[in-house]
């Protein structure tokens, strides 16, 4: 089990909104053991999955602990980001192209959790949707956000920098054996309803890197 889980994310603001609203998120954290170390939560909006240097901008970011730790037990904070400036919308080919949202769970530098949106923006008018204007008519557009994509990855937290298994017990294997950590992904709802093995929830393997191609 995760020492520490995020077990909803709640979109308070900004889900279906005007281009330039901010967003609001409710965060639930689930501490089973205190930590030593404060979590950092990232909000970050991806334009371009495949631009390293430019295509990801983050819009904010805090620090959830004592200055330093977390201590035991459950725990909901607010994580307010302002929308992607226009400036963005338009190098990533326009407000009508999708991108990605995400907010990403730090500790220690290592990412722990994971919870993605595709966004786009759509007009109020079926003809002008299907026969979009040159110059984008900012007034008449509606950023909509999908489904959440919520990802969690297995880290050491305060121990060693060991392999762990998905029952958080150290794995057998040693050199030269596959050293990627498990990870649980769950299309939907957020909540502990789909976050556990089965249902929505996929078990997968890969790396956990802070950039990846796909924006979620």
């Amino acid at each position: 089990m995760a020492v520490c889980r995020v077990t909803k994310v709640e979109v308070l603001a900004g889900g279906t909104a005007a281009p330039d609203e901010g967003f609001s998120f409710k965060i639930t954290l689930d501490v089973a053991e205190a930590l030593k170390e404060d979590a950092m939560f990232r909000c970050m909006y991806v334009s371009d999955a495949d631009d390293d240097a430019e295509g990801e901008e983050e819009l904010e970011s805090m620090d959830v602990g004592n200055e330093p730790g977390l201590p035991q037990g459950i725990m909901e904070f607010m994580l307010g980001a302002p929308a992607p400036p226009r400036c963005l919308l338009e190098k990533g080919g326009g407000p009508l192209e999708a991108a990605g949202l995400y907010i990403s769970g730090i500790y220690r530098g290592k990412e722990f959790f994971r919870v993605g949106y595709f966004t786009r923006h759509q007009y109020d008018s079926e003809e002008l949707q299907e026969n979009p204007l040159e110059t984008a008519d900012w007034s008449r557009l509606t950023r909509v956000l999908s489904e959440p994509i919520t990802t969690h990855f297995l880290i050491p937290w305060d121990g060693p920098e060991k392999m762990l298994n998905p029952e958080g017990e150290e794995d057998g294997a040693t050199g030269g054996g596959e050293d990627r950590p498990m990870i649980w992904r769950s299309r939907g709802s957020t909540g502990p309803d789909n976050d556990e093995e089965g249902g929505g929830t996929e078990l997968l393997r890969g790396r956990s890197r802070s950039r990846s191609r796909s924006p979620l």
